[in-house]
Protein backbone atom coordinates (compact mmCIF):
# COMPACT_ATOMS: atom_id res chain seq x y z
CA UNK A 1 0.00 0.00 0.00
CA UNK A 2 1.13 3.04 -0.93
CA UNK A 3 0.47 6.83 0.18
CA UNK A 4 -1.26 9.27 -2.55
CA UNK A 5 -1.48 12.67 -1.33
CA UNK A 6 -3.81 12.41 1.76
CA UNK A 7 -5.47 8.87 0.14
CA UNK A 8 -4.19 5.10 0.94
CA UNK A 9 -3.59 3.60 -2.39
CA UNK A 10 -4.10 -0.26 -2.57
CA UNK A 11 -3.55 -1.85 -5.84
CA UNK A 12 -5.58 -4.14 -6.99
CA UNK A 13 -4.76 -6.79 -10.01
CA UNK A 14 -7.52 -6.37 -13.05
CA UNK A 15 -8.95 -9.57 -12.58
CA UNK A 16 -9.79 -9.04 -8.66
CA UNK A 17 -11.74 -6.15 -9.33
CA UNK A 18 -15.42 -8.30 -9.18
CA UNK A 19 -13.77 -9.01 -5.43
CA UNK A 20 -14.49 -6.66 -2.72
CA UNK A 21 -10.96 -4.90 -1.31
CA UNK A 22 -10.43 -6.38 2.53
CA UNK A 23 -8.31 -5.02 5.15
CA UNK A 24 -8.98 -0.67 4.54
CA UNK A 25 -8.64 1.42 7.49
CA UNK A 26 -11.77 2.76 8.14
CA UNK A 27 -10.25 6.01 9.25
CA UNK A 28 -8.70 6.46 6.13
CA UNK A 29 -9.52 7.33 2.94
CA UNK A 30 -8.53 4.93 -0.09
CA UNK A 31 -7.62 5.32 -3.48
CA UNK A 32 -7.81 1.62 -5.74
CA UNK A 33 -5.33 1.71 -8.57
CA UNK A 34 -6.05 -0.91 -11.00
CA UNK A 35 -3.02 -2.99 -12.02
CA UNK A 36 -2.60 -3.72 -15.28
CA UNK A 37 -1.44 -6.98 -16.87
CA UNK A 38 1.77 -6.30 -19.60
CA UNK A 39 1.54 -8.67 -22.02
CA UNK A 40 4.72 -8.12 -23.77
CA UNK A 41 4.43 -8.51 -28.24
CA UNK A 42 7.83 -10.30 -29.22
CA UNK A 43 8.72 -10.10 -33.18
CA UNK A 44 11.36 -12.68 -33.69
CA UNK A 45 13.02 -11.76 -37.33
CA UNK A 46 13.66 -14.05 -40.46
CA UNK A 47 17.02 -15.55 -41.14
CA UNK A 48 19.62 -12.61 -42.16
CA UNK A 49 17.02 -10.08 -39.88
CA UNK A 50 19.52 -9.79 -36.95
CA UNK A 51 22.51 -7.40 -36.90
CA UNK A 52 25.45 -9.60 -36.02
CA UNK A 53 29.03 -8.91 -35.21
CA UNK A 54 31.75 -11.09 -34.42
CA UNK A 55 32.10 -11.65 -30.63
CA UNK A 56 36.03 -11.63 -30.08
CA UNK A 57 36.33 -8.08 -31.99
CA UNK A 58 33.27 -6.20 -31.82
CA UNK A 59 33.25 -5.75 -35.62
CA UNK A 60 30.02 -5.63 -36.92
CA UNK A 61 29.63 -7.68 -40.01
CA UNK A 62 25.77 -7.58 -40.93
CA UNK A 63 24.20 -4.85 -41.22
CA UNK A 64 21.31 -5.01 -44.10
CA UNK A 65 20.96 -1.25 -45.49
CA UNK A 66 18.77 1.55 -44.36
CA UNK A 67 18.03 4.18 -46.94
CA UNK A 68 19.89 4.91 -49.99
CA UNK A 69 23.21 6.04 -48.97
CA UNK A 70 23.52 2.96 -46.96
CA UNK A 71 22.09 0.84 -49.45
CA UNK A 72 24.57 1.76 -51.94
CA UNK A 73 27.34 1.32 -49.32
CA UNK A 74 26.31 -2.40 -48.27
CA UNK A 75 25.55 -3.04 -52.43
CA UNK A 76 29.65 -1.70 -52.86
CA UNK A 77 30.90 -3.23 -49.81
CA UNK A 78 29.24 -6.82 -50.74
CA UNK A 79 29.25 -6.65 -54.22
CA UNK A 80 32.86 -6.74 -54.50
CA UNK A 81 33.59 -9.18 -51.54
CA UNK A 82 33.92 -12.89 -52.93
CA UNK A 83 33.11 -15.82 -51.12
CA UNK A 84 36.22 -15.66 -49.16
CA UNK A 85 35.81 -12.35 -47.73
CA UNK A 86 32.25 -13.23 -46.89
CA UNK A 87 33.39 -16.61 -45.44
CA UNK A 88 36.05 -14.43 -43.17
CA UNK A 89 33.15 -12.42 -41.57
CA UNK A 90 30.44 -14.66 -41.40
CA UNK A 91 31.44 -17.99 -40.89
CA UNK A 92 35.54 -17.43 -39.55
CA UNK A 93 38.01 -20.41 -39.71
CA UNK A 94 35.56 -22.72 -38.61
CA UNK A 95 31.92 -22.53 -37.91
CA UNK A 96 31.49 -21.81 -34.23
CA UNK A 97 27.70 -20.80 -33.01
CA UNK A 98 29.61 -18.62 -31.09
CA UNK A 99 32.30 -16.64 -33.38
CA UNK A 100 28.59 -14.45 -33.93
CA UNK A 101 26.53 -12.03 -31.57
CA UNK A 102 23.90 -10.16 -31.89
CA UNK A 103 24.68 -6.28 -32.27
CA UNK A 104 22.43 -3.13 -31.10
CA UNK A 105 21.85 0.32 -32.87
CA UNK A 106 22.31 2.91 -30.50
CA UNK A 107 19.26 5.38 -29.27
CA UNK A 108 20.67 8.00 -31.48
CA UNK A 109 20.39 5.73 -34.55
CA UNK A 110 17.28 4.15 -33.99
CA UNK A 111 15.82 7.54 -33.59
CA UNK A 112 17.33 8.55 -36.98
CA UNK A 113 15.74 5.59 -38.30
CA UNK A 114 11.87 6.57 -37.34
CA UNK A 115 11.69 5.70 -33.70
CA UNK A 116 9.69 8.26 -31.80
CA UNK A 117 11.97 11.18 -30.78
CA UNK A 118 12.80 10.61 -27.42
CA UNK A 119 11.94 6.97 -27.09
CA UNK A 120 15.02 5.46 -28.33
CA UNK A 121 16.38 4.37 -25.43
CA UNK A 122 13.54 2.24 -24.36
CA UNK A 123 13.45 0.90 -28.01
CA UNK A 124 17.01 0.21 -27.88
CA UNK A 125 16.20 -2.09 -24.54
CA UNK A 126 13.59 -3.69 -26.06
CA UNK A 127 15.53 -4.83 -28.74
CA UNK A 128 14.84 -2.64 -32.03
CA UNK A 129 17.98 -2.27 -32.58
CA UNK A 130 18.87 -5.71 -32.98
CA UNK A 131 17.11 -5.78 -36.31
CA UNK A 132 16.61 -4.77 -39.89
CA UNK A 133 14.76 -1.72 -39.56
CA UNK A 134 13.83 -0.91 -42.90
CA UNK A 135 12.15 -4.89 -42.94
CA UNK A 136 10.46 -4.37 -39.44
CA UNK A 137 11.04 -0.76 -38.04
CA UNK A 138 7.30 -0.07 -39.30
CA UNK A 139 5.88 -3.58 -37.69
CA UNK A 140 7.64 -2.42 -34.75
CA UNK A 141 5.52 1.35 -34.94
CA UNK A 142 2.47 0.20 -35.85
CA UNK A 143 2.44 -2.64 -33.22
CA UNK A 144 3.16 0.17 -30.35
CA UNK A 145 -0.35 1.85 -31.55
CA UNK A 146 -2.16 -1.43 -32.79
CA UNK A 147 -6.15 -0.56 -31.81
CA UNK A 148 -7.06 -3.44 -29.65
CA UNK A 149 -9.91 -1.35 -28.25
CA UNK A 150 -11.12 -1.26 -24.52
CA UNK A 151 -8.11 -4.67 -23.74
CA UNK A 152 -6.05 -1.56 -23.31
CA UNK A 153 -7.48 -0.68 -20.09
CA UNK A 154 -6.71 -3.86 -18.34
CA UNK A 155 -3.75 -4.92 -20.60
CA UNK A 156 -0.41 -3.25 -21.24
CA UNK A 157 1.41 -4.14 -24.94
CA UNK A 158 5.19 -3.42 -24.88
CA UNK A 159 6.48 -4.23 -27.89
CA UNK A 160 10.09 -6.11 -28.30
CA UNK A 161 12.63 -7.49 -31.00
CA UNK A 162 14.75 -10.40 -30.46
CA UNK A 163 17.77 -10.37 -32.84
CA UNK A 164 19.72 -13.85 -32.61
CA UNK A 165 22.53 -15.61 -34.50
CA UNK A 166 21.76 -16.53 -38.19
CA UNK A 167 24.32 -18.82 -39.23
CA UNK A 168 23.70 -21.18 -36.09
CA UNK A 169 21.01 -24.03 -35.65
CA UNK A 170 17.64 -22.69 -34.38
CA UNK A 171 18.05 -25.13 -31.52
CA UNK A 172 20.50 -22.64 -30.69
CA UNK A 173 18.10 -19.52 -31.58
CA UNK A 174 15.40 -21.38 -29.40
CA UNK A 175 17.43 -21.87 -26.65
CA UNK A 176 17.77 -17.51 -26.68
CA UNK A 177 14.78 -16.82 -26.83
CA UNK A 178 13.65 -18.89 -24.11
CA UNK A 179 16.50 -16.97 -22.03
CA UNK A 180 15.13 -13.59 -23.52
CA UNK A 181 11.35 -14.89 -23.08
CA UNK A 182 12.12 -14.94 -19.19
CA UNK A 183 13.77 -11.73 -18.54
CA UNK A 184 11.31 -9.86 -20.58
CA UNK A 185 8.63 -11.19 -18.57
CA UNK A 186 10.82 -10.30 -15.23
CA UNK A 187 11.07 -7.27 -16.79
CA UNK A 188 7.38 -6.37 -16.88
CA UNK A 189 6.73 -7.42 -13.44
CA UNK A 190 7.06 -4.18 -11.54
CA UNK A 191 5.52 -1.44 -10.25
CA UNK A 192 3.15 -0.71 -12.98
CA UNK A 193 2.30 -4.00 -14.13
CA UNK A 194 2.55 -7.64 -13.64
CA UNK A 195 3.45 -10.30 -16.33
CA UNK A 196 3.11 -14.20 -16.76
CA UNK A 197 2.77 -14.70 -20.58
CA UNK A 198 3.97 -13.38 -24.13
CA UNK A 199 2.74 -13.21 -27.75
CA UNK A 200 5.05 -14.06 -30.10
CA UNK A 201 5.48 -12.46 -33.86
CA UNK A 202 7.43 -14.20 -36.27
CA UNK A 203 8.90 -13.84 -39.59
CA UNK A 204 10.23 -16.50 -42.21
CA UNK A 205 12.74 -18.44 -40.14
CA UNK A 206 12.10 -16.62 -37.38
CA UNK A 207 8.54 -19.24 -36.80
CA UNK A 208 11.36 -22.44 -36.74
CA UNK A 209 13.32 -20.56 -33.67
CA UNK A 210 10.35 -19.62 -31.55
CA UNK A 211 8.83 -23.07 -32.18
CA UNK A 212 12.27 -24.66 -31.11
CA UNK A 213 11.77 -22.02 -28.16
CA UNK A 214 8.47 -23.63 -27.23
CA UNK A 215 8.81 -27.17 -27.92
CA UNK A 216 12.35 -27.98 -27.31
CA UNK A 217 13.33 -25.29 -24.70
CA UNK A 218 10.32 -25.20 -22.42
CA UNK A 219 8.95 -21.84 -23.35
CA UNK A 220 5.68 -23.58 -24.82
CA UNK A 221 3.69 -22.53 -21.04
CA UNK A 222 5.13 -18.87 -21.06
CA UNK A 223 3.69 -17.93 -24.19
CA UNK A 224 0.35 -16.99 -25.04
CA UNK A 225 0.22 -17.42 -28.56
CA UNK A 226 2.07 -17.39 -31.80
CA UNK A 227 1.17 -15.76 -35.01
CA UNK A 228 3.60 -17.12 -37.81
CA UNK A 229 4.47 -15.13 -40.90
CA UNK A 230 5.53 -16.63 -44.04
CA UNK A 231 7.45 -19.63 -42.23
CA UNK A 232 9.28 -21.95 -44.45
CA UNK A 233 7.62 -25.10 -42.39
CA UNK A 234 9.12 -28.07 -44.15
CA UNK A 235 11.52 -25.23 -45.57
CA UNK A 236 12.10 -24.04 -49.05
CA UNK A 237 13.47 -25.38 -52.46
CA UNK A 238 14.78 -21.87 -53.06
CA UNK A 239 17.05 -22.17 -50.65
CA UNK A 240 18.72 -25.15 -53.07
CA UNK A 241 18.15 -22.57 -55.90
CA UNK A 242 20.26 -19.92 -54.31
CA UNK A 243 23.07 -22.36 -52.98
CA UNK A 244 23.12 -23.59 -56.62
CA UNK A 245 22.95 -20.15 -58.55
CA UNK A 246 22.76 -17.29 -56.08
CA UNK A 247 19.66 -14.70 -55.08
CA UNK A 248 17.73 -13.05 -57.30
CA UNK A 249 16.75 -9.12 -57.97
CA UNK A 250 19.04 -6.58 -56.11
CA UNK A 251 19.18 -8.07 -52.95
CA UNK A 252 22.05 -10.28 -54.53
CA UNK A 253 24.16 -7.56 -54.54
CA UNK A 254 24.50 -8.11 -50.75
CA UNK A 255 23.29 -11.46 -50.22
CA UNK A 256 25.30 -13.35 -52.95
CA UNK A 257 25.48 -13.07 -56.59
CA UNK A 258 26.12 -16.55 -57.42
CA UNK A 259 25.92 -19.96 -55.49
CA UNK A 260 29.98 -20.10 -54.90
CA UNK A 261 29.06 -17.08 -52.79
CA UNK A 262 26.16 -17.94 -51.13
CA UNK A 263 27.80 -21.59 -50.49
CA UNK A 264 30.84 -20.12 -48.51
CA UNK A 265 28.26 -18.90 -45.78
CA UNK A 266 25.37 -20.94 -45.83
CA UNK A 267 26.96 -24.63 -46.25
CA UNK A 268 28.68 -23.59 -43.48
CA UNK A 269 25.63 -22.25 -41.37
CA UNK A 270 23.71 -25.19 -39.97
CA UNK A 271 20.87 -22.52 -39.73
CA UNK A 272 20.93 -21.54 -43.14
CA UNK A 273 20.88 -25.25 -44.15
CA UNK A 274 17.89 -25.72 -41.87
CA UNK A 275 15.81 -23.45 -44.28
CA UNK A 276 16.38 -26.43 -46.48
CA UNK A 277 13.24 -28.92 -47.59
CA UNK A 278 13.06 -31.37 -44.83
CA UNK A 279 11.56 -34.81 -45.27
CA UNK A 280 8.06 -33.40 -44.74
CA UNK A 281 8.22 -30.92 -47.77
CA UNK A 282 5.63 -31.76 -50.58
CA UNK A 283 5.60 -29.67 -53.54
CA UNK A 284 2.35 -28.13 -54.54
CA UNK A 285 0.66 -31.64 -56.24
CA UNK A 286 0.80 -32.75 -52.91
CA UNK A 287 4.11 -34.88 -54.15
CA UNK A 288 7.61 -35.79 -51.98
CA UNK A 289 9.50 -35.27 -54.90
CA UNK A 290 10.57 -31.51 -55.26
CA UNK A 291 14.20 -32.05 -57.65
CA UNK A 292 13.50 -33.13 -60.65
CA UNK A 293 15.84 -33.55 -64.18
CA UNK A 294 14.06 -33.41 -67.52
CA UNK A 295 14.66 -33.90 -71.14
CA UNK A 296 14.25 -30.80 -73.41
CA UNK A 297 10.66 -32.29 -74.37
CA UNK A 298 9.94 -31.77 -70.83
CA UNK A 299 9.52 -35.70 -69.84
CA UNK A 300 10.79 -36.18 -66.47
CA UNK A 301 14.30 -38.59 -66.47
CA UNK A 302 14.60 -38.71 -62.87
CA UNK A 303 12.67 -37.16 -59.85
CA UNK A 304 14.40 -36.53 -55.90
CA UNK A 305 13.95 -37.29 -53.22
CA UNK A 306 11.84 -40.36 -53.08
CA UNK A 307 12.27 -40.17 -48.84
CA UNK A 308 15.37 -38.83 -47.70
CA UNK A 309 16.60 -35.31 -49.48
CA UNK A 310 19.75 -35.20 -46.63
CA UNK A 311 21.10 -38.82 -48.51
CA UNK A 312 19.32 -38.51 -51.64
CA UNK A 313 20.52 -34.67 -52.39
CA UNK A 314 22.79 -32.76 -49.71
CA UNK A 315 24.88 -35.47 -48.86
CA UNK A 316 25.81 -36.24 -52.65
CA UNK A 317 29.24 -34.99 -53.51
CA UNK A 318 29.49 -35.91 -57.31
CA UNK A 319 26.43 -35.56 -59.64
CA UNK A 320 25.53 -32.18 -60.82
CA UNK A 321 22.23 -31.62 -58.47
CA UNK A 322 24.21 -31.89 -56.06
CA UNK A 323 23.60 -29.02 -53.27
CA UNK A 324 27.06 -28.02 -53.05
CA UNK A 325 30.27 -28.72 -54.73
CA UNK A 326 33.20 -29.95 -51.86
CA UNK A 327 35.76 -27.33 -53.31
CA UNK A 328 33.11 -24.03 -52.40
CA UNK A 329 32.31 -25.16 -49.03
CA UNK A 330 35.77 -23.41 -47.39
CA UNK A 331 37.32 -21.14 -49.53
CA UNK A 332 39.81 -20.46 -47.34
CA UNK A 333 41.11 -24.03 -47.27
CA UNK A 334 44.83 -24.76 -48.22
CA UNK A 335 44.73 -28.51 -47.88
CA UNK A 336 46.97 -28.25 -44.44
CA UNK A 337 47.29 -31.47 -42.96
CA UNK A 338 45.91 -30.02 -39.67
CA UNK A 339 42.86 -28.69 -41.44
CA UNK A 340 39.40 -29.83 -41.01
CA UNK A 341 37.90 -31.65 -43.94
CA UNK A 342 35.64 -29.62 -45.65
CA UNK A 343 33.23 -31.72 -46.39
CA UNK A 344 33.47 -33.89 -43.39
CA UNK A 345 32.64 -30.47 -41.89
CA UNK A 346 29.77 -29.62 -43.66
CA UNK A 347 28.30 -33.55 -42.89
CA UNK A 348 28.45 -32.78 -39.57
CA UNK A 349 26.31 -28.90 -39.94
CA UNK A 350 24.02 -31.41 -42.14
CA UNK A 351 23.34 -33.90 -39.47
CA UNK A 352 22.62 -30.90 -36.76
CA UNK A 353 20.08 -29.43 -39.15
CA UNK A 354 18.69 -33.15 -39.92
CA UNK A 355 18.54 -33.56 -35.96
CA UNK A 356 16.60 -30.15 -35.66
CA UNK A 357 14.52 -31.33 -38.44
CA UNK A 358 13.76 -34.89 -37.22
CA UNK A 359 12.50 -33.33 -33.36
CA UNK A 360 10.90 -30.39 -34.56
CA UNK A 361 8.95 -31.91 -37.61
CA UNK A 362 5.52 -29.51 -37.86
CA UNK A 363 4.79 -29.29 -33.87
CA UNK A 364 3.87 -26.03 -32.71
CA UNK A 365 2.56 -23.92 -30.04
CA UNK A 366 -1.22 -25.06 -28.94
CA UNK A 367 -2.31 -21.62 -29.87
CA UNK A 368 -1.34 -20.71 -33.14
CA UNK A 369 -2.26 -18.09 -35.60
CA UNK A 370 0.02 -18.32 -39.68
CA UNK A 371 -0.35 -16.40 -42.69
CA UNK A 372 1.52 -16.94 -45.83
CA UNK A 373 1.77 -15.43 -49.32
CA UNK A 374 -0.42 -17.14 -52.23
CA UNK A 375 -0.82 -16.32 -56.01
CA UNK A 376 1.22 -15.96 -58.49
CA UNK A 377 2.88 -12.57 -58.63
CA UNK A 378 5.70 -13.01 -57.01
CA UNK A 379 6.11 -16.73 -58.25
CA UNK A 380 8.30 -18.99 -55.69
CA UNK A 381 10.32 -22.64 -56.13
CA UNK A 382 7.49 -25.46 -55.14
CA UNK A 383 9.98 -27.44 -56.87
CA UNK A 384 12.89 -27.48 -58.98
CA UNK A 385 13.93 -28.26 -62.24
CA UNK A 386 16.87 -28.88 -64.23
CA UNK A 387 16.60 -29.23 -68.31
CA UNK A 388 19.16 -31.30 -69.55
CA UNK A 389 20.55 -32.10 -72.94
CA UNK A 390 23.24 -33.41 -74.93
CA UNK A 391 25.82 -31.01 -76.25
CA UNK A 392 24.49 -30.97 -80.22
CA UNK A 393 26.83 -31.13 -83.10
CA UNK A 394 25.82 -29.03 -85.93
CA UNK A 395 25.71 -32.83 -88.08
CA UNK A 396 24.04 -34.61 -85.60
CA UNK A 397 20.01 -34.58 -84.46
CA UNK A 398 18.72 -34.57 -81.18
CA UNK A 399 18.09 -38.65 -80.09
CA UNK A 400 16.24 -38.25 -76.48
CA UNK A 401 15.68 -42.17 -76.26
CA UNK A 402 19.46 -41.95 -76.56
CA UNK A 403 19.51 -39.53 -74.24
CA UNK A 404 16.90 -40.75 -71.81
CA UNK A 405 18.69 -44.34 -71.42
CA UNK A 406 21.96 -42.31 -71.26
CA UNK A 407 20.29 -40.50 -68.29
CA UNK A 408 19.55 -43.10 -66.11
CA UNK A 409 23.25 -43.47 -65.23
CA UNK A 410 25.49 -41.46 -62.80
CA UNK A 411 25.51 -37.71 -63.69
CA UNK A 412 28.88 -36.39 -62.76
CA UNK A 413 29.95 -32.61 -62.60
CA UNK A 414 32.25 -31.50 -64.77
CA UNK A 415 31.85 -27.95 -64.68
CA UNK A 416 29.03 -24.86 -63.10
CA UNK A 417 29.03 -21.50 -63.81
CA UNK A 418 27.35 -21.06 -60.42
CA UNK A 419 24.17 -19.29 -62.08
CA UNK A 420 22.07 -21.96 -62.87
CA UNK A 421 23.86 -23.61 -65.61
CA UNK A 422 25.46 -27.17 -64.85
CA UNK A 423 27.89 -29.70 -67.10
CA UNK A 424 28.32 -32.94 -66.71
CA UNK A 425 29.14 -36.47 -68.37
CA UNK A 426 27.11 -40.22 -67.53
CA UNK A 427 29.99 -42.42 -65.66
CA UNK A 428 31.36 -44.87 -67.67
CA UNK A 429 30.48 -42.85 -70.80
CA UNK A 430 32.18 -39.88 -72.65
CA UNK A 431 28.58 -38.29 -73.29
CA UNK A 432 28.56 -34.41 -71.89
CA UNK A 433 25.43 -33.00 -71.27
CA UNK A 434 24.56 -29.46 -70.11
CA UNK A 435 21.50 -28.96 -67.65
CA UNK A 436 19.85 -25.44 -66.86
CA UNK A 437 17.80 -24.30 -63.73
CA UNK A 438 14.55 -23.35 -64.33
CA UNK A 439 12.66 -20.34 -63.07
CA UNK A 440 9.82 -20.65 -60.55
CA UNK A 441 6.57 -21.65 -61.14
CA UNK A 442 4.83 -22.60 -58.15
CA UNK A 443 2.27 -20.12 -55.93
CA UNK A 444 3.91 -18.39 -53.17
CA UNK A 445 5.30 -15.03 -52.04
CA UNK A 446 8.92 -15.35 -54.05
CA UNK A 447 10.96 -17.55 -51.41
CA UNK A 448 7.91 -19.74 -49.69
CA UNK A 449 5.61 -21.92 -51.69
CA UNK A 450 2.19 -22.10 -50.65
CA UNK A 451 3.02 -25.81 -49.37
CA UNK A 452 5.55 -25.05 -47.02
CA UNK A 453 3.64 -21.94 -46.38
CA UNK A 454 0.45 -23.83 -44.89
CA UNK A 455 2.08 -26.92 -43.54
CA UNK A 456 1.91 -26.07 -40.39
CA UNK A 457 -2.29 -26.53 -40.37
CA UNK A 458 -1.24 -30.14 -40.76
CA UNK A 459 1.08 -30.79 -38.16
CA UNK A 460 -2.08 -29.89 -36.03
CA UNK A 461 -4.77 -27.69 -35.31
CA UNK A 462 -4.52 -24.24 -35.78
CA UNK A 463 -6.71 -20.96 -34.74
CA UNK A 464 -6.70 -19.67 -38.19
CA UNK A 465 -4.77 -20.17 -41.49
CA UNK A 466 -5.12 -16.87 -44.26
CA UNK A 467 -3.13 -17.12 -47.40
CA UNK A 468 -2.75 -13.82 -48.89
CA UNK A 469 -2.79 -12.77 -52.63
CA UNK A 470 0.44 -11.21 -53.61
CA UNK A 471 2.24 -10.41 -51.00
CA UNK A 472 6.51 -10.33 -51.34
CA UNK A 473 8.36 -12.87 -48.37
CA UNK A 474 10.33 -10.00 -47.03
CA UNK A 475 7.77 -7.10 -46.88
CA UNK A 476 4.89 -9.34 -45.91
CA UNK A 477 4.23 -7.75 -43.13
CA UNK A 478 3.76 -4.18 -44.77
CA UNK A 479 0.78 -5.37 -46.13
CA UNK A 480 -2.79 -3.90 -45.07
CA UNK A 481 -4.97 -7.26 -44.82
CA UNK A 482 -1.13 -8.93 -43.01
CA UNK A 483 -1.45 -5.96 -40.54
CA UNK A 484 -5.45 -6.62 -39.82
CA UNK A 485 -5.58 -10.26 -39.42
CA UNK A 486 -1.93 -9.61 -37.07
CA UNK A 487 -4.47 -7.11 -34.61
CA UNK A 488 -6.72 -9.67 -35.05
CA UNK A 489 -4.74 -12.62 -34.05
CA UNK A 490 -3.33 -10.00 -30.75
CA UNK A 491 -7.28 -9.69 -29.78
CA UNK A 492 -8.42 -12.88 -30.06
CA UNK A 493 -5.56 -13.97 -28.02
CA UNK A 494 -6.38 -11.61 -25.48
CA UNK A 495 -10.14 -11.93 -25.58
CA UNK A 496 -9.89 -15.51 -24.38
CA UNK A 497 -6.94 -14.79 -22.33
CA UNK A 498 -9.52 -12.06 -20.09
CA UNK A 499 -12.06 -14.84 -20.10
CA UNK A 500 -10.60 -17.83 -19.07
CA UNK A 501 -7.54 -16.52 -16.97
CA UNK A 502 -6.90 -18.17 -13.96
CA UNK A 503 -8.18 -15.96 -11.19
CA UNK A 504 -6.02 -16.74 -7.93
Amino acid sequence: MTTAGDAQQRKVRWYHLDKPVESLETALEHEVVVEREAIPLILVPGIMGSRLRQAATGRVVWDPPDGIWSTLGAAWDWGTSGPVERHRRLIGPDFNEGFLEVDSHSAEKLEKLGVTKGQGEQARARGWGEVHWSSYGGLLNFLQSADVGPLRKVFAFPVYAIGYNWTASNRAAGKHLATRIDAIIAENNNDKTFCERVIMITHSMGGLATRSAALLHGAAAKMLGVLHGVQPATGAPAAYKRMKAGFEGASALVLGWNGREVTAVLANAPGGLELLPTKQYLNGDGERSWLSIKSRSGESLRRMPEGNPYSEIYREREQFYRLVDPAQINPEATGAPTERDPWERYNQLLNTAESFHDELKLRHHDTTYTYHGAGTKYRAWDRVEWVAARDQLFFRQPNEAEDRALLSGPMIATKSNDAGKEEFQVAGTNRRFEAKLQDPTGEGDGTVPVPSGEALSTGGAVLEVLAVEGIDHQMSYDNATVQQFTVRAISLLSKDWFSTRPRG
